[in-house]
């Protein structure tokens, strides 16, 4: 009866901290781009920084979504659903980033015009 305590206590634990190490897996929001026909120099720079820092935050965040694709059991009756909803949110971060580019690229291209 220990024996089986013990094994239900460590399963317990084990989906208790798998479930938090799964909630762990956030970005923070996209920077704000401004308008590259109204914005100074500065603020394209600001932008730029901003824009790097969370390009690094989504890598950390892809990683994260790796790791807890590994962690999905292939046993389980939704492995599937499990493993698809982890790659639709790998997807949308690569979308998120993309845009974010191509907007930063027309504000600073909008900026460059105006030289």
């Amino acid at each position: 009866m220990k024996q089986f305590f013990r094994i239900f206590l460590s399963v317990i634990v084990i989906a208790l901290f798998s479930q938090q190490a799964l909630a762990e897996c956030s970005h923070g929001e996209g920077p704000i781009i401004p308008d590259g026909n109204v914005a100074s120099q500065d603020e394209l720079v600001a932008a730029q920084k901003a824009m790097k820092a969370f390009q690094a935050d989504l890598v950390t965040y892809r990683e994260c979504l790796v790791e807890e694709e590994s962690a999905v059991d292939p046993e389980a009756a939704d492995a599937a659903e499990q493993t698809a909803a982890i790659g639709a949110k790998y997807d949308a971060s690569v979308d998120a980033e993309e845009q974010m580019a191509a907007e930063f690229n027309a504000a600073v291209r909008a900026f460059k015009a105006r030289q």
